[in-house]
């Protein structure tokens, strides 16, 4: 199934079925001990498996929704799941819920799932499989509707909080960047249950964010910018919001310098860096010192996706924008677009500003 088979919902229904009934089963009577374990192994495998065929096909996506999520099967499995499936059964709901069309997914996920995966990341909150997948899966019910936003309410904020403060679990990326992409997303829904703590926010983003950069080339970078993207929605909150992110400016223009930085981190340090400028003096003062290097580095990333893309890709436009906006924001610009690349000659005016990554704050 992992490699070769893309399940089809009609020439494969009794394996689907098999595969549904089985993590589905009752579980045995109390005191068996070694039949609870196989139970629970093969909910575990039956779990994997339906995973990988949810992956690959949308059609299976929908089927498994259908029968575990309109039934309800899947949010009852949830509340009394052990630890060992728990984590496979969160990454089920994760991609059950980005089956298109979205109306499929408000109608076979109950609201109340959501409040279900939250108890799930209190129920074991050092267990790394279930902390990426729930957080992951909470994300991804987000996106699809502010109503699971909703439900999951303030336990969302406080579960991401933990797990961004959380020691057992600091290194370990993969969990961090699904709490960040979690935490993203309950931003831009407005009911994270974060923005008293905007301050304790962006110091936990930022140092995850460090963590990331010093694992970029394996698995960091996603995390960098699913980072940046929080610390770009915190700083865009009135009043407080850039004062949140100003102690932590440094992070973001190491992210920004980064010979690893993409398109995302790019537009997202972009952001942040502009909505800091504009509401934070502090900030502008401190940013200004790193203005050549930080439109060059974007401005190397549009060559490269050019170069990779075609000249004239939508990400290099985009970027190219960013360029004029870094350049306003942290000062009139030298030289002006040249004509024939549509592009910022940086090397035209890298003079004395030139600073050292070393000599950022």
């Amino acid at each position: 199934l992992r490699s070769h088979i893309v399940l089809d919902v009609t020439m494969h229904v009794k394996l689907l079925a098999a595969l549904q009934l089985a993590l589905c089963r009752e579980p045995p009577a109390q005191g068996a001990t070694a039949a609870v374990e196989a139970e629970q192994d093969l909910r575990t495998a039956a779990g994997e498996a339906l995973l990988f065929t949810c992956l690959r096909s949308n059609p299976v996506k929908l089927k498994v929704l259908k029968f575990l999520g309109s039934t309800g099967r899947l949010l009852n499995l949830l509340q009394i799941c052990a630890v060992a499936s728990c984590g496979k059964l969160l990454a089920v709901l994760r991609s059950v819920a980005c089956a298109e069309p979205l109306d499929a997914v408000l109608e076979g996920l109950n609201v109340e799932i959501a409040a279900v995966v939250v108890d799930c990341l209190n129920k074991f909150p050092k267990d790394p499989a279930v902390q990426r997948w729930g957080f992951s899966a909470l994300g991804a019910l987000v996106v699809a509707s502010k109503t699971y936003a909703e439900r999951a309410g303030r336990g969302a904020g406080t579960c991401i909080m933990a797990t961004l403060n959380s020691d057992v679990l600091a290194n370990n990326v993969a969990v961090q960047q699904e709490a960040l992409f979690c935490a993203h997303a309950m931003l831009l829904r407005g009911q994270s249950g974060l923005e008293g703590g905007r301050r304790e926010l962006a110091g936990q983003t930022a140092r995850v964010i460090s963590v990331s950069l010093r694992s970029e080339g394996k698995t960091g970078t996603e995390c960098t910018a699913w980072g940046l993207k929080v610390l770009e929605r915190v700083a865009c909150a009135p009043k407080l919001g850039p004062a949140a992110v100003e102690p932590v400016v440094g992070v973001v223009v190491e992210a920004m310098l980064s010979p690893h930085l993409s398109f995302a981190s790019a537009e997202a340090g972009s952001a942040t860096i502009s909505y800091l400028v504009a509401g934070s003096e502090t900030a502008k003062l401190r940013l200004k010192r790193h203005k050549v290097q930080l439109v060059k580095a974007v401005q190397v990333l549009v060559w490269a996706l050019n170069e990779a893309e075609g000249k004239g890709c939508d990400k290099g436009v985009s970027l190219q924008g960013w360029i004029g906006v870094l350049c306003d924001v942290l000062g009139e610009p030298r030289a002006p677009l040249d004509d024939d690349e549509g592009m910022v000659p940086v090397e035209k005016f890298v003079e004395e500003e030139e600073v050292q990554v070393g000599a950022m704050m």
